[in-house]
């Protein structure tokens, strides 16, 4: 999966970030930290996806937080000033 994918203003996957209007992160993790209700806190049965939609018609940098074993927001877009994303969470369980 690539972490970044950019569209145009209709919605149309671009290759070149020149043409787009939109980036698209993506980030998955494969084990999602849950609250401790036993000896362990993560689960592997438990992916948390995040895709965060950035509007950049300016194609301005954008930035990332730094990875963190301990930060739930690490690896996901930066705010800025001007900077304007919607971030969307999404839990996929696999089933034993």
């Amino acid at each position: 999966m690539k972490p970044w994918r950019y569209f145009n203003d209709q919605g149309v996957e671009v290759t070149s970030t020149s043409d787009a209007i939109y980036h698209v992160h993506t980030r998955v993790l494969p084990s999602s930290h849950l609250p401790a209700t036993s000896s362990s806190n993560s689960n592997s049965s438990l992916a948390t996806i995040t895709v965060q939609v950035v509007t950049n018609p300016s194609n301005r940098p954008i930035k990332l937080r730094p990875a963190s074993e301990t930060d739930p927001l690490a690896q996901t877009v930066d705010p800025a000033p001007g900077l304007v994303f919607y971030t969307y969470n999404s839990h996929v369980a696999r089933v034993r």
